[in-house]
């Protein structure tokens, strides 16, 4: 089980967009991002911009529930999806 996880780290030109995604001790969700590089300066006067985000534990289900909705359609189902990540899951059905 993991409790951090990279969403993106990407460069583009002399400038570096990080966005990151981490479960705090409290159960809180926090998303942390870092953009450097001297587009960063011109916009914000500094080369380096940090910011984050914080989702309330009470928060994190509804959060989970609209990413699914977001994420999974007829064509691309929960299966394969949670197969490649590993994550454990048990299936049922009725015919």
């Amino acid at each position: 089980m993991i409790n951090k996880i990279t969403i993106w780290d990407e460069s583009r030109g002399d400038n570096n967009y990080a966005l990151w995604g981490k479960i705090e001790e409290n159960g809180n969700l926090k998303i942390l991002g870092n953009d450097i590089g001297s587009g960063v300066k011109a916009w914000w006067g500094d080369d380096d911009y940090e910011y984050w985000y914080i989702i309330e534990k009470k928060w994190k289900d509804t959060l989970l529930l609209h990413l699914l909705a977001e994420k999974f359609t007829l064509d691309n189902t929960p299966q394969p999806w949670l197969d490649t990540k590993q994550i454990p899951y048990e299936f049922g059905s009725y015919v």
